[in-house]
């Protein structure tokens, strides 16, 4: 597997730091799904600390076109078949980290 992604644009760059902090209040844990078009951010029931619903399933599924935010994005799964990656992450982490960047591009 391999993955590469360069953001630039500073507004893009505060508009994924916002997605991140909704993600970071609403669970600690959140499963990212990189595909070749989609940033995908998925938070189940058990990860937001509620009772897990009848139905199963997730509660929260944000789903980001990669061209909107990524100046460069590259991915390669396991195999053809299988082109993704699932991560499983703390978003108030990966927007820590975002934030120092954020800052860094406004000067």
């Amino acid at each position: 597997m391999k993955f590469r992604a360069k953001m630039v644009d500073v507004t893009a760059i505060r508009k994924f730091y916002d997605i991140l902090n909704t993600m970071a209040k609403l669970a600690k844990v959140c499963v990212l799904r990189l595909t070749a078009t989609r940033v995908y951010f998925i938070i189940n029931d058990l990860a937001s600390g509620n009772n897990p619903s009848p139905m199963g399933g997730p509660c929260v599924w944000c789903d980001i076109d990669h061209t909107l935010f990524f100046q460069e994005y590259n991915l390669e799964g396991v195999t053809k078949e299988e082109d993704e990656i699932y991560l499983e992450l703390e978003p108030n982490k990966l927007a820590q980290n975002l934030s120092v960047l954020k800052s860094a591009t406004a000067r």
